[in-house]
């Protein structure tokens, strides 16, 4: 019968030597594991719920037009470079930029009484006068069926 103190790892030229373990190799059990799609979908989920939960519009502030600029330039949604880089700094560009642009500052006007009646007594005033019923009909209206059909 073996015991500690007669065996070969008992004695002191191994007791200094670190243990040796048999292992299988790395590359035969990547092999044998298959990423399946529910793994897929469990990393997925986390990152899609993320991207489409909007921000809490009472705590979050918005975010600012260089910070928008940055995140269609280098944000982590694609690699650095590339065809689909391209597309999203040109939807930026032609969509995403004016649409904020023009958002932020109907916001700002409907904010405050005193900036929103002004606006709209200034609106009536062109749209009346004798170039604004044809602005408001050959320009405006056009515009505005366009950006519907577009985002809507």
């Amino acid at each position: 019968m073996t015991t500690v103190s007669n065996s070969e790892v008992g004695t002191s030229d191994l007791a200094d030597a670190p243990a040796e373990r048999e292992t299988v190799p790395q590359a035969s059990i990547a092999r044998k594991s298959a990423v399946t799609f529910g793994d897929i979908w469990v990393r997925a989920l986390p990152k899609l719920h993320a991207y489409f939960t909007p921000p809490n519009v009472f705590t979050d502030s918005p975010a600012t037009m260089g910070e928008l600029r940055k995140y269609a330039h280098a944000g982590g949604w694609t690699s650095k470079t590339g065809t689909l880089r391209s597309l999203g700094v040109g939807y930026f560009r032609l969509v995403a930029r004016p649409t904020t642009v023009i958002c932020r500052y109907v916001e700002w006007i409907a904010q405050r009484p005193g900036r929103a009646v002004p606006v709209y007594l200034l609106w009536k005033l062109v749209i009346r006068t004798a170039p604004g019923p044809w602005v408001a009909e050959h320009v405006i209206h056009p515009l505005a069926s366009f950006a519907g059909w577009l985002f809507l």
